[in-house]
């Protein structure tokens, strides 16, 4: 397991520039949490890290191939019951009775087998995050992954989250400090790229 390295990253979309030149260090091992402006290329930063977008200059070291993510959209399987979107990502190594437990552990009680589509947007973002962390990976990417949820149950499901992750690489924005407090990561401060 090695650290991330990101070295002098840009990326624009035609004259907007939307990353200027960052450069970070997430630890192999450890959460590192990203705050920054809306707009401040957090997004962007992820979807380079996940190979959906190109940056235009830079570079990043250590990067692993197993890559699983929470994106900031649940992006279910909607005719699926929760049961199933998990096991889609999982494959067949994990048992149906551990992901029945592990979705239990976040409230999803006896829901689990409901379509996604009858679900309310609390119980699909729970959905989402429980399926990123039981699919095999060596870096979790989380974007805001407890948007939409109540406090009560943002309480268990960063409970859940920080026992999943531990000893894992995982990056996770927020717009929230007190989330950065919650979850015990250290913080990147992102700055807008056309300030």
């Amino acid at each position: 397991m090695n650290d991330i390295i990101v070295s002098g990253l840009s990326k624009n979309f035609d004259d907007l520039v939307v990353l200027r030149d960052f450069n970070a260090v997430f630890k192999a091992g450890e959460l590192s949490c990203i705050m920054g402006v809306s707009g401040g290329g957090k997004t962007t930063l992820l979807n380079i890290l996940l190979g959906l977008l190109h940056q235009d200059s830079g570079e990043i070291h250590g990067l692993p191939e197993k890559i699983s993510c929470v994106f900031q959209e649940d992006r279910l399987c909607e005719d699926f019951s929760a049961v199933t979107n998990v096991r889609i990502a999982c494959g067949m190594d994990i048992g149906k009775t551990e992901i029945e437990a592990q979705l239990k552990n976040v409230g999803l009680g006896d829901s689990i087998y409901r379509p996604v589509r009858e679900l309310s947007g609390g119980m699909k973002r729970r959905v989402a995050i429980v399926r990123a962390l039981m699919t095999p990976s060596d870096l979790i990417i989380m974007d805001e992954p407890f948007k939409g949820l109540d406090d009560s149950t943002k309480q268990n499901v960063v409970q859940f989250v920080k026992k999943q992750i531990a000893g894992r690489t995982a990056i996770m924005v927020t717009h929230d400090e007190e989330e950065v407090e919650l979850m015990g990561g250290s913080l990147i401060k992102m700055v807008a790229a056309n300030k």
